[in-house]
């Protein structure tokens, strides 16, 4: 399971990224102030992912409820992403 709820993280952060960036740039040459809309945005999808890191550490052995509060903004979760999977392929 831990497979599963990990890919589902990063598809989620690699959406987070790019989604935000878009709209963001998009709604800029809209001239259209959505700066704080857009962060808000990252910030709830962020927390859905929280939850998915969350669950794959817990699958791994590790401790869900640190690795899950670490994850809740996004350059956080990017660090628990790669450290789990770092754990996944490499077994460290």
């Amino acid at each position: 399971m831990t497979q599963k709820d990990l890919a589902t993280a990063g598809y989620l952060l690699f959406a987070e990224v790019v989604g935000g960036t878009t709209v963001a740039y998009a709604l800029g040459h809209l001239a259209i102030d959505a700066g704080d809309f857009v962060f808000l945005a990252v910030l709830a999808t962020n927390l859905v992912t929280a939850v998915f890191l969350a669950r794959a550490a817990r699958a791994q052995g590790r401790s869900s409820l640190l690795y899950g509060l670490c994850s809740i903004l996004p350059p956080g979760a990017l660090w628990v992403f790669w450290r789990l999977r770092d754990r996944e392929l490499w077994g460290t």
